[in-house]
């Protein structure tokens, strides 16, 4: 038994000096590389933590600045509507100029039309009608019945230059 206990006592000590180095062993080599891999895995879990902040504070910026933008574009279309109304009432103003233009134009096209026809009936018909009227007066005025109505227009005028002083 003494051989067997001697032996148990033997692996015993060779079984705890295997322990004791395997313990060193992981402490000098496991430990800090599962300690290097931990803190490894804190930093990348720090650093994601800073980059989801960070992508949440970039899609806060852009919404703020797209709802800008999309003011910006209502406020543009405002605008836009509101020159195109106003360029849309100074044409028809001008649409509306032009044809009292056009109709005052014509107005006066016609009136022309009208005095050149008028000069040209005086030029062609007075002549002509004071000679008609000539050759009457000459028939009516020949004679003593001529005398007769020149005295008498001869009074009427000394009486109404009379009656007017």
């Amino acid at each position: 038994m003494s051989t067997s206990l001697l032996d148990i006592l033997y692996e015993l000590t060779l079984f705890v000096l295997l322990c004791l180095l395997l313990y060193r062993l992981v402490q000098a080599f496991v430990l800090p590389m599962l300690r290097g891999a931990i803190n490894q895995d804190k930093k990348h879990k720090h650093d994601l933590e800073q980059e989801t902040e960070l992508l949440q504070d970039t899609r806060k910026r852009i919404g703020k600045e797209t709802r800008k933008q999309e003011q910006k574009l209502a406020a543009l279309e405002e605008k836009i509507r509101t020159w195109h109304a106003a360029r849309l009432k100074k044409v028809q103003a001008q649409e509306d100029e032009n044809r009292r233009i056009s109709a005052a134009m014509l107005a006066k096209k016609e009136e022309q039309r009208n005095y050149v026809h008028a000069q040209r009936v005086r030029l062609e018909v007075v002549p002509e009608a004071l000679i008609d009227a000539h050759e009457a007066l000459v028939d009516i005025l020949s004679g003593e019945g001529g005398i007769t109505l020149f005295n008498d227009l001869i009074d009427d005028i000394k009486r109404r230059a009379v009656a007017t002083k």
